[in-house]
């Protein structure tokens, strides 16, 4: 017999984490049988799950710090791709929190009101556009091109990329919340970027790029990004773009950033603040409960946070929710509470 949670079935919940169509989430989630919320036994380890992304990457690496910070806390983390998965998750009620970038609140607020009902619970620093094209010159096909100095015989540019501004016009792959970020991009700057339409993970697209199929791919995710700080160490023909137009929306930032184990350059990256969300209401029982626990602890040892050695993540302005484009707060008095310290 397999464990239930909220009415539906484990294998339920790993399918709708992990599918990208919100239709079929909400099938299932009207398909499955409707329970009020109870409070768990004793027995039961989890309360709070919280929607990360690939284990031990970007916001995955932000939940471990949170665990280790606030242990008594009860949450446990629920592995998906990120991004619109974990907005998914949220809206389908398979987890309780997600970690969601700013900017995909208040665009997905405009297709779903229900986005509106989420409320930020901490806020949980920034998640930068990653760009990574090849290091040496490229026709607009992607064919190798001459020496500089022939390139002008057969009426082609030579020079290597190695800013955004020079991209316009490619042929582009991006990656999971990546997708609506360069669309909008492309829009406001006229950038003429063609995106290519696939779905693809980090790994597919750095195969394209190796297979000069694309001239460049746009990822998200938190500074530092090991996962492709790794690949662009293992192979040397990829190196990073840098952001060098404007931060085109009021909620983005430009911050710069270094991978010393790949370049000596420091690069612009656009920003696209991060958010600890949850569907719980502030007067909901029990769940309530547990989630201004969590938020009373996050905030009371932030300089806990901050000082962790292996820290993922800038949690800094943790306790500052009161600029956040105007969304709503999970329990704004409460966060001023603070928690004593596990003994």
């Amino acid at each position: 017999m397999r464990k239930t949670i909220g009415g539906l079935t484990l294998a339920i919940q790993a399918l709708v984490l992990t599918f990208g169509g919100l239709a079929l989430a909400l099938l299932l989630v009207q398909a499955a049988t409707a329970t009020a919320q109870k409070a768990p036994s004793q027995e039961d380890r989890c309360l709070l799950r919280v929607a990360t992304g690939s284990k031990g990457q970007g916001n995955s690496a932000a939940f471990a710090d949170m665990k280790a910070t606030c242990p008594e806390i009860p949450m446990c983390e629920a592995e998906t791709k990120a991004g619109l998965a974990n907005l998914y998750g949220l809206l389908t009620n398979m987890v309780e929190l997600g970690f969601v970038h700013q900017d995909t609140l208040i665009w997905s607020k405009k297709d779903d009101p229900k986005v509106a009902d989420l409320k930020a619970v901490v806020r949980a620093g920034s998640a930068l556009l990653h760009i990574v094209a090849r290091r040496e010159p490229r026709r607009e096909n992607g064919a190798t091109l001459l020496p500089r100095l022939f390139g002008s015989l057969f009426g082609a540019e030579t020079k290597v990329v190695t800013n955004l501004s020079q991209l316009r016009g490619s042929r582009v792959a991006v990656v999971g919340s990546a997708r609506d970020l360069v669309a909008r991009l492309n829009r406001s700057l006229g950038l003429g970027l063609r995106v290519v339409d696939r779905d693809y993970s980090d790994a597919e697209a750095i195969a394209a790029l190796k297979s000069n199929t694309i001239a460049a791919l746009f990822t998200m995710n938190r500074w530092p990004f090991k996962a492709l700080e790794s690949e662009i160490q293992r192979d040397p023909s990829l190196r990073l773009i840098n952001y060098d137009l404007p931060a085109t929306e009021s909620h983005f930032s430009i911050q710069r950033r270094r991978y010393t184990s790949v370049s000596v350059e420091t690069f612009n990256f656009l920003a696209v603040e991060s958010l600890l969300v949850t569907r719980v209401p502030a007067d909901s029982g029990w769940l309530a409960t547990q989630v201004a626990a969590l938020q009373r602890c996050l905030v009371s040892r932030k300089t806990e946070l901050e000082t962790r050695r292996d820290a993922s993540t800038d949690w800094s302005l943790i306790h500052d929710l009161t600029d956040v484009e105007g969304w709503g707060v999970f329990g704004a008095t409460r966060a001023s509470t603070p928690v004593a310290p596990p003994r």
